[in-house]
């Protein structure tokens, strides 16, 4: 039998921070035939691919919906990534990868948000498919479902704004590095656990997220379990050697835990790690795995 390992370091210093965030869970009994889509009251035309219904969710090709709103949509190949920009008297942007439950959405001058969906697009005969509701909601629109004509209406409203009480979400903080799925989990695991015991959620860094990987991955290639690196030094060296801001810091470490709900059970359930991930002070968080023989995480956290 595989054992668990964890280990954790920690650094305190004063730091407040608070976000809000809501949960959401859509689902309907519809079968494969024709959908109707409508825009503030105008039919959207699908010239190739219909609406259509996977696992009783309802999905649209993005492009459809998203130019009839009027925004511009660009597309990644490598990346299998679709960037989605509207402007009204706000300007927002979307950023969804195939296969992903999570959604980042920006807001000119507000900063990012990452929205975790609980159904992932994907692509159908080179098309990317949405789920209905983030279709719309993703930039603030009102989304709803006729049963009976099998129609759904998706209108304006006069914000951009996602509305918080349908999805879970927390303040994002880009970087050039995308986490991954199991990280993202991981984080959202994370600042579930801190909600149920009083804390306020962390703001995810994908910063952060990134020299988490590096750790892992360097525990991997360097066959040692420890906070102290021997490429990087000290937890303090390796985010000083990265370029990472902080006041105060600190780290989680495991391997063998098979995934984000597994590890994020393991650190609950020991102590240190445990006042790790409900500190008050810190005001960020990363996480990433890395996969050699078995799986190594790293949880990073920070107060600015």
């Amino acid at each position: 039998m595989k054992r668990s390992f964890l280990k954790r370091a920690w650094f305190q210093a004063a730091a407040v921070t608070a976000l809000t965030s809501g949960i959401f869970l859509f689902s309907n009994d519809v079968s494969a035939e024709t959908i109707t889509v409508n825009v503030d009251g105008e039919a959207v035309s699908f010239t190739d691919v219909e609406p259509e219904v996977v696992d009783q969710r309802v999905f649209v090709p993005l492009r459809s919906v998203y130019e009839q709103m009027g925004a511009e949509i660009e597309w990644n190949n490598e990346a299998q990534r679709v960037f989605a920009e509207l402007e009204e008297d706000q300007t927002a942007n979307v950023i969804m990868h195939m296969d992903s439950l999570y959604v980042i959405k920006g807001l000119i001058n507000q900063g990012s948000s990452v929205i975790e969906i609980d159904a992932a697009p994907y692509l159908s005969e080179n098309r990317t498919m949405i789920p209905l509701r983030i279709s719309g909601e993703a930039f603030g629109y009102d989304v709803s479902w006729d049963q009976e004509s099998r129609t759904v209406d998706i209108d304006s409203t006069d914000s951009l704004e996602t509305d918080s009480d349908s999805f879970t979400s927390y303040t994002y903080h880009r970087y050039d590095h995308y986490p991954s799925d199991e990280g993202f989990e991981a984080m959202f695991h994370a600042n579930a656990e801190r909600i149920a015991n009083g804390a306020s959620p962390l703001a995810i860094d994908a910063e952060l997220s990134y020299v988490s990987l590096q750790k892992s991955t360097d525990m991997i290639e360097n066959d040692y379990f420890a906070h102290d690196s021997p490429t990087y030094g000290s937890v303090r060296d390796m985010l000083d050697y990265y370029g990472v801001s902080y006041l105060s810091f600190g780290e989680n470490i495991a391997r063998g835990h098979p995934d984000a709900e597994s590890v994020t059970e393991g650190w609950m359930n020991s102590e240190g790690h445990r006042q790790n991930i409900l500190n008050e002070n810190y005001e960020r968080i990363g996480v990433e795995e890395a996969s050699g023989t078995q799986p190594y995480w790293t949880q990073l956290f920070t107060s600015q």
